[in-house]
């Protein structure tokens, strides 16, 4: 009798211990089977929405592409907390987002906030290539919907599956808090942030800073001011000029300290100073401004404590820092546009997983 009582206690042990796993895994199967299916030809849809809602506003594509980095920070949940100051001005590129998830959602495609997002910030990007409007050598007598709707992305096959955060606002605003990269960083501290964050190697956060060659600063949002690249090339995705000019001598970089105090005119010091390297090309015309950060990735250099400035000479013609690591990795994609896209494409898609428990690749 003892051995039957104690075979039924063995029996009914194990079955407790089945039954939470399979209840985990049944409920597991429920959510994939009623997660939503985005097709191609919804995929396709929601391009040409993105692209409709940026041709309005085409100095808006750069932000949207920040908006997608930005939302993976902390993992890709379409949400933004817009009262970190981290997130300035991105209300701007949400309200456009929402309306195209608006559109979409009133057209039957089931999709996250998190996974429209990555798409935008694929779509932003491309909207900038070259045969596309706001690049530099566009073809504008064609008409618009001819090129765009003819565009092939070179982007790799999307990956749908995001799931938006639980504390957002019908509209993708949390008080949800993380913590962001800093304009002051130096080399290490650049690379280490997004290794942990992103998974990246060195290399990988050397291409996805590439996006800098996109767009520009504005004092209220980060107390920075200026186009990375002025003219025609604040609105062309092309990464190699971005590269090209922290390491070309025909470029002359001059400090500048955009924070400064009310009543002394004093530069603000530490964490409250806006340093920033405008760059002049032979003419003497100004060409672009750029981040201690970007430079970060182009020399190895320690940060002054007051002005946080490198503490050496970055001017391409006599420079003074110490070559960083990844500088033959700058010096590559200078040279060869394709090849940093081919680099920024994995990287992006990387970035954009972060946080995604499971991702489907679209179906033709």
């Amino acid at each position: 009798m003892d051995s039957v009582v104690n075979n039924y206690r063995i029996d009914q042990h194990q079955t407790e211990n089945i039954f939470p796993n399979m209840k985990k895994f049944l409920i597991l199967a429920l959510l994939v089977a009623s997660a939503s299916c985005l097709t191609s030809d919804e995929y396709d849809d929601i391009y040409f929405e993105i692209f409709k809602d940026i041709r309005t506003q085409p100095s808006k594509a750069s932000t949207i592409v920040r908006l997608s980095f930005h939302d993976c920070v902390g993992g890709c949940d379409g949400c933004i907390n817009i009262d970190n100051d981290s997130n300035a001005g991105l209300d701007t590129a949400i309200t456009i987002m929402e309306a195209v998830y608006t559109t979409v959602k009133a057209d039957g495609i089931d999709i996250s906030r998190a996974d429209l997002w990555a798409i935008g910030g694929r779509a932003a990007a491309d909207y900038g290539m070259e045969g596309m409007p706001n690049h530099r050598d566009y073809d504008s007598s064609q008409t618009w919907r001819t090129v765009v709707q003819a565009w092939v992305s070179p982007f790799p096959t999307f990956k749908y599956g995001r799931v938006d955060c639980d504390s957002a606002t019908d509209d993708g605003y949390t008080t949800d808090v993380h913590v962001f990269p800093s304009a002051h960083n130096n080399f290490e501290e650049v690379m280490d942030y997004n290794a942990k964050e992103f998974g990246f190697t060195d290399d990988q956060t050397v291409a996805i800073m590439g996006a800098h060659t996109y767009g520009g600063m504005e004092t209220d949002n980060s107390g920075y001011d200026g186009a990375w690249l002025t003219g025609d090339e604040r609105n062309t995705f092309d990464g190699s000029v971005y590269y090209n000019m922290m390491i070309d001598s025909q470029f002359t970089f001059r400090s500048r300290s955009l924070a400064t105090d009310a009543d002394t005119g004093d530069a603000l010091t530490g964490d409250a100073a806006r340093p920033l390297y405008s760059a002049t090309d032979l003419e003497k015309t100004q060409v672009g401004n750029f981040l201690v950060s970007d430079f970060a990735i182009v020399y190895d250099f320690d940060v002054e404590d007051d002005t946080r400035f490198a503490n050496c000479e970055v001017t391409a013609d006599a420079p003074t820092c110490t070559p960083a690591t990844t500088y033959d990795t700058v010096v590559s994609f200078s040279l060869d546009n394709d090849l940093w896209l081919t680099a920024y494409y994995e990287a992006y898609d990387l970035m954009t997983a972060n946080g995604a428990v499971s991702l489907t690749e679209l179906d033709s």
